[in-house]
């Protein structure tokens, strides 16, 4: 019996540990990727940078058994002692390890967890289905009269916000482009449902915020997630069907957090991530992540110049992830100069030029759109950034052609609203510039972003029973 009473305590503080573990790592963390995770890629949960899954195992199982341990020590030792301290020790561990006082801690450690890492609904919000009264199904209009390729570059954790981090190291100056055509969306905020790398790409060209389906809803909506998203038409759906050829290389592993399924079932008809670039060369050098950012670009213009002599329409897609969590990976071709996580977002940037510049020599037709864009705001946490910059971060976003530049009509955008500008980039017109949950920030269309709606997390959050049809809808 006694061991049990231990093993509650033990569980109790693994709790406390896990909730200041998560906070302390991840500055924006949404539960719901977890249960995201555990659901979609169960068996591939631990393919992530291991030394951040080490350093999870120390710091939460790990801290609590060298917790429990010191107090089962302390213990034993006030038993075989006397004095007040002893005393003291001997009524504590009466109380502590009785089922009232063990109940007590474990739900104490649950409220520290929640009031750290779990977000509770906005009561101002009605509870009603948002997600349903926010969705518009993409309606073309017009489709362009000559097919613009598309080269989609998804930058890890790329928020230029960090800038203002670190003022006068000119991190991002590389990918300024003041050389070539370009528009930037001024402020890219993240909105729930959009905080990780599938939520962010999903985001970004399906209009639609990632929830867990089949987790804690009443329809095990789980036993289908063989399936992803099945019901919702998205940029890569849409582009396939009108005869491109979808690619996309990233440096993880595909399978992670359901990616391969999106991909392989929204149009993506080539992937290259860490498993692919090895069985090519085994001998590639990977950090914990996966394949260097150097590696992958090397790659990546290989294929574009392949795609560039097939003569048919093409969005080639990449991935980076050099900068992240929790230190970065700058890639072994980049410059160090900070020796810090600075490095990663530098070299991100100059990878990134080096990339588009090349694509821009090698596209003398003007035949290539280019989209620059973070996937989601960074999660490492900056505990001294000053509350005014909080408030103001944005995503990294920057739209590039040799001709048919677009105009901005937004001056802020969340994910949702990439999808719509994307199409209406490569010279498809959206009815009403809208598609999924977002509005076109280019062109004529005059749609309102939900950007500007302070209670949009909270109306995202809520239960939607048309958001988990677009998981059960067959193919």
């Amino acid at each position: 019996m006694i061991l049990l009473r231990y093993l509650a305590l033990y569980v109790s503080l693994t709790v406390i540990a896990m909730g200041k573990w998560l906070d302390r790592k991840f500055q924006d963390f949404e539960f719901e990727q977890i249960l995201f995770h555990i659901q979609l890629s169960e068996d591939q949960v631990l393919q992530t940078d291991y030394s951040l899954v080490e350093n999870f195992l120390k710091n939460t199982l790990g801290a609590a058994l060298l917790v429990l341990l010191l107090l089962a020590a302390a213990f034993w030792v006030a038993e075989r002692r006397s004095g007040v301290w002893a005393t003291v020790l001997v009524r504590a561990r009466a109380y502590l390890m009785s089922w009232l006082g063990l109940s007590a801690v474990f739900l104490s450690g649950a409220a520290y967890f929640a009031l750290l890492n779990v977000k509770l609904p906005d009561g101002r919000v009605e509870d009603k289905d948002w997600l349903a009264e926010l969705y518009v199904k993409p309606e073309l209009v017009q489709r362009p009269a000559k097919k613009k390729n598309l080269v989609l570059i998804y930058g890890e954790s790329f928020e230029k916000s960090l800038d203002a981090i670190y003022p006068n190291d000119k991190l991002f100056q590389p990918v300024s482009f003041d050389h070539l055509p370009h528009v930037s969306v001024p402020r890219f905020k993240q909105a729930f449902g959009a905080s990780w790398t599938i939520a962010g790409i999903m985001g970004s060209q399906c209009g639609l915020p990632l929830k867990p389906v089949g987790m804690l809803n009443r329809n095990r909506i789980g036993e289908n997630t063989h399936k992803f998203l099945p019901g919702a038409d998205c940029l890569p759906d849409i582009l396939a069907e009108d005869g491109y050829h979808n690619i996309f290389i990233g440096g993880a592993y595909t399978e992670f957090s359901g990616k391969s399924r999106y991909l392989k079932q929204h149009g993506y008809g080539e992937i290259h991530g860490r498993v692919e670039f090895l069985d090519r060369n085994p001998k590639l050098p990977l950090n914990n992540w996966g394949v260097q950012d150097d590696d992958l670009f090397k790659f990546a213009k290989q294929r574009y110049l392949q795609l560039k002599r097939e003569h048919k329409p093409f969005n080639l897609t990449m991935l980076t992830l050099g900068m992240h969590i929790p230190e970065g990976f700058p890639a072994p071709s980049c410059p160090r100069k900070f020796n810090d996580y600075r490095d990663s977002i530098y070299c991100t940037s100059y990878l990134v030029r080096d990339f588009v510049d090349f694509v821009a020599q090698n596209d003398p037709e003007g035949d290539v759109k280019v989209v620059v864009m973070g996937d989601h705001l960074t999660m490492r946490p900056y505990p001294k950034a000053k509350p005014e910059w909080e408030a103001s971060r944005s995503i990294f976003n920057a739209l590039l052609a040799k001709s048919d530049l677009p105009t901005l009509n937004k001056q802020e955008i969340v994910h949702f609203d990439m999808y719509p500008t994307l199409l209406e980039f490569m010279g498809y017109e959206v009815k009403g510039g809208r598609a999924g949950m977002g509005c076109s920030a280019i062109g004529a269309s005059r749609c309102d972003s939900l950007a500007a709606d302070p209670l949009l997390d909270a109306k995202l959050q809520r239960h939607s029973d048309f958001y988990y049809t677009l998981w059960t809808q067959d193919d």
